[in-house]
């Protein structure tokens, strides 16, 4: 293994041959500096052909796959904090954000979109989306690219659970936050992750305390083969917060460990702070200045771990 100040190389001699991938992790407002790594890492001529992403990693993901990054780019950089104040969905009660209000969002960017057409583009897209009843990941690469993204980036509380087709499907993060092993599961040759996560927002540590006051870190939830009728606004919380205790409580995240992981310098930014786009994509030039000169070395001589 080999470390610098934002990526680590895990690199082995018997990796498959095959194309190179990117799996974009979950982060909230901290996926904004997925942006920065990708813009650093097509400058320097890397291109994935493969590409996997969960919540707003996925909003990413969707954006570069089908040549919308610029757009997610200038509308993040548009948000300000009354921005925020306008997505509020609290007064219907169903959730924080206003459902209508972030659907009309993705759709600006992607309607039309599917990832039929998108892999017609050169590129195969994943999206990673947990099932609310049954608990397991779902792996959406099919069909509509706007209805598959709010699937992934709708977290319980935050956004009501997203019904596709005849399953209820949250946020992909529940059930492994960098969904490397989507990549995995398309033929990749070179894996590459990058993780957003802080331990130390604030709503990460208010969902740990929750965790360890409800007793569920690692508590196996169970499931009856029942879905509610209507999800609500508590039950689909609740439910999130048993199937994110057994993720985090039994080890049992689904993210593999990729061949190389970036991980922008973002340890200062908590999860609302979509406002503070500028400063995440800039954090995320950082790191994909460096993934870029690690990955070339690795791609120029496979068997080799950068020095």
């Amino acid at each position: 293994m080999f470390v610098l100040q934002c990526v680590e190389t895990f690199r082995s001699v018997d990796c498959p041959q095959g194309p190179p991938g990117i799996a974009l992790g979950g982060g909230a407002a901290r996926g904004l500096s997925h942006i920065g790594v990708l813009e650093k890492l097509n400058e320097g001529g890397l291109v994935f052909p493969l590409v996997a992403g969960t919540s707003t990693g996925a909003l990413v993901a969707a954006a570069y796959a089908s040549g919308k990054l610029d757009n997610l780019k200038r509308f993040a950089l548009s948000i300000k904090p009354k921005t925020l104040f306008g997505w509020l969905g609290l007064l219907k009660g169903k959730s924080v954000l206003e459902e209508r209000m972030v659907w009309d969002l993705v759709c600006d960017l992607f309607g039309g979109l599917t990832f039929e057409g998108v892999r017609r583009n050169g590129i195969s897209l994943t999206l990673l989306a947990c099932d609310l009843e049954t608990g397991k990941p779902v792996f959406l690469c099919e069909g509509s690219l706007p209805d598959a993204v709010m699937a992934s980036i709708t977290f319980p509380g935050v956004l009501p659970p997203y019904r596709y087709g005849n399953r209820t499907l949250a946020d992909g993060g529940i059930t492994g936050n960098v969904p490397v092993n989507a990549l995995k599961r398309g033929k990749a040759g070179l894996t590459v992750g990058v993780d957003v996560h802080n331990p130390k927002d604030i709503w990460i540590r208010t969902l740990n305390a929750c965790l360890f006051a409800t007793g569920q870190l690692g508590k196996n939830p169970k499931h009856e083969g029942r879905c509610p009728a209507r999800w609500g606004l508590m039950n689909s919380v609740v439910r999130a917060l048993d199937l994110i205790g057994w993720t985090l409580g039994s080890n049992n995240d689904l993210s593999a460990l990729p061949d190389v992981l970036i991980r922008p310098p973002v340890g200062r930014f908590h999860a609302h702070q979509f406002y503070l786009a500028e400063a995440l994509i800039k954090a995320g030039h950082v790191a994909g200045t460096e993934a870029s000169w690690a990955l070339r070395a690795l791609m120029k001589n496979p068997d080799a771990t950068p020095a």
